[in-house]
């Protein structure tokens, strides 16, 4: 990062956070190279973009001022929601990352847990229409059953950034792993070893935005090695057992199986011992996820490993910037992967 940009970036967050007060002049030049352990003509470049983007005002002879009013300053409600469908290795790591973030920015964050009860759901949504809560981060694949609730809070610019998915058929702020970028790091390590027959196991395509990009991603992955994507591999189902019991004992049937999540595998981890197949010398095996071991005898299998905590910590700050600036649009944002080679696919 170049110095301007730094200044820029530094001297932004102030201004959003409400540091800097509207009409407030800024520090002289001098000052703020001082500040900045540089030249003038960095801190002029930053003051010179920030004028760009109308939060601050150039009068020459005379300073540079603040022109934007942070909203949030006027906010007297602070309390925010983290709503999870539940508590597990993954989203104890998501909300270390938010509780970072939300303790720099003086709010007040209030984890729910659903259970996969949509009463619990309706109602949290209900109080971030009412505006008891100003901002609402969301984890859980209910979502889908309160699509018009969602819909109506979007559309009156209210604060919600989705975690890690997001409801079917919404567009909304979300972060999450980079999809593309995982599948084709695991499609590469098995055509790297050899493999062709590729199976894919998923949830149902209609409850998960997750899966379908993670799907997408591997058929484009898959066309990129020229690999033939078989319909009679592919399996959307929410019973991953039978759907790997059918693969495995099918005529032809695959040499490696990716699975779209660490659940649908860890479910289907049985089948093999019942079949009394082995990993990999009968059947490879990729992951996106990482395996949390329960157990000693849980093997690690081949995976990429998202970032949690980043997630968490990103999504928080970009519900902040909406608490800020509800005018600021949608966007989603990909954070890299991890790549993890664990054996657990053989060379054919």
């Amino acid at each position: 990062m170049k110095k301007y940009e730094a200044i820029f970036n530094d001297l932004k967050q102030g201004i959003i956070s409400g540091k800097f007060s509207d009409g407030e002049r800024l520090p002289p030049e001098e000052a703020l190279a001082k500040k900045y352990q540089t030249s003038r003509v960095p801190v002029q470049q930053a003051l010179n973009a920030l004028a760009g983007i109308s939060m601050v005002k150039r009068i020459a002879g005379s300073g540079t001022y603040i022109t934007y009013s942070s909203n949030l300053n006027m906010q007297k409600n602070r309390n925010t929601v983290f709503l999870l469908n539940t508590l597990d290795a993954e989203t104890t790591k998501i909300i270390d990352g938010v509780q970072s973030v939300m303790q720099k920015q003086g709010l007040f964050l209030t984890t729910k847990f659903s259970q996969f009860d949509p009463k619990i759901e309706k109602d949290v949504l209900d109080e971030l229409n009412n505006g008891n809560i100003a901002g609402l981060l969301i984890y859980t694949t209910e979502t889908n059953l309160h699509r018009d609730e969602i819909y109506n809070a979007l559309n009156h610019k209210k604060p919600i950034v989705f975690v890690d998915k997001s409801p079917n058929r919404l567009i909304g702020n979300t972060v999450m792993s980079d999809p593309q970028q995982g599948m084709f790091l695991l499609v590469k390590h098995l055509v790297e070893y050899g493999h062709k027959k590729i199976a894919f196991i998923g949830h149902p395509l209609q409850t998960r935005t997750s899966v379908k990009q993670r799907f997408d991603a591997t058929c484009a992955a898959m066309s990129f090695f020229n690999i033939p994507l078989e319909h009679r591999y592919l399996r959307f189902s929410h019973d991953p057992k039978t759907e790997t019991h059918d693969l495995l004992t099918m005529d032809d049937p695959p040499t490696a199986i990716i699975y779209a999540s660490s659940y649908l595998y860890y479910v289907s981890l049985p089948v093999f011992h019942d079949l009394k197949l082995s990993i990999p010398e009968d059947i490879s095996v990729v992951v996106h996820d990482r395996i949390q071991r329960v157990e000693e005898s849980d093997m690690p299998v081949t995976n990429v490993d998202q970032d949690f905590f980043g997630i968490g910590s990103v999504a928080a700050k970009r519900l902040f910037e909406i608490m800020v600036n509800p005018d600021c649009g949608f966007r989603t944002e990909y954070l890299p992967v991890t790549f993890h080679d664990e054996g657990t696919v053989r060379r054919i």
